[in-house]
């Protein structure tokens, strides 16, 4: 198994209502335990995706 990190901003392209983002966490929870992705969505109209293992390991 190798590690890769990746880090990516986006914009939405819609206005997202709370019920949207509750969505996208669901379908993402799942997709990534199958894959053992971890990491987290920020959200402020644009979306900053980093890893736990990164932030775990900053000093």
């Amino acid at each position: 198994m190798s590690l890769v990190q990746l880090i990516y901003v986006s914009t939405a392209s819609k206005v997202l209502t709370l019920e949207d983002l509750k969505s996208i966490v669901e379908v993402a929870k799942l997709n990534n335990q199958k894959h053992m992705i971890s990491g987290f969505l920020c959200s402020d109209k644009r979306y900053f995706n980093i890893s736990k293992q990164t932030i775990a390991t900053r000093p």
